[in-house]
């Protein structure tokens, strides 16, 4: 028997590492998060929208190393169905000449506008 939050669990801790700058331990407990949610009934969504916003809010230097989990965390939406902001991200990605996955982001594209930022 496991822990019914698990994801949301690893969730804090993934964060809490991104925040004290150990890359390493944040994506070691990230990866995992995926896997915890297909074992539980945990609000996906929250989850989801919680890294999301995690992803906007720190340093550029973090956001530059973790381009493969905010494209997973992108991706996931799109197979579940869940509305992300991606304005901010676009933004912040543009500005560190970073490149998200284009495909995915014209599937998270809602508004013209967000169309439109994702052909630029």
């Amino acid at each position: 028997m496991g822990l019914k939050y698990l994801a949301s669990l690893r969730t804090i801790l993934a964060v809490a590492y991104l925040r004290k700058g150990n890359i390493e331990k944040f994506k070691e407990n990230f990866y995992k998060i995926f896997d915890d949610l297909k074992n539980s009934g945990e609000d996906i969504f929250k989850i989801i929208n919680y890294l999301n916003q995690t992803f906007i809010l720190i340093e550029d230097e973090k956001f530059e190393k973790i381009a493969d989990e905010i494209n997973k965390v992108l991706k996931f939406s799109t197979e579940n169905n869940i509305k992300v902001e991606i304005l901010r991200l676009i933004e912040k990605s543009r500005r560190l000449n970073m490149n998200l996955e284009l495909s995915i982001l014209e599937k998270l594209a809602s508004s013209k506008f967000e169309k439109l930022l994702v052909k630029k």
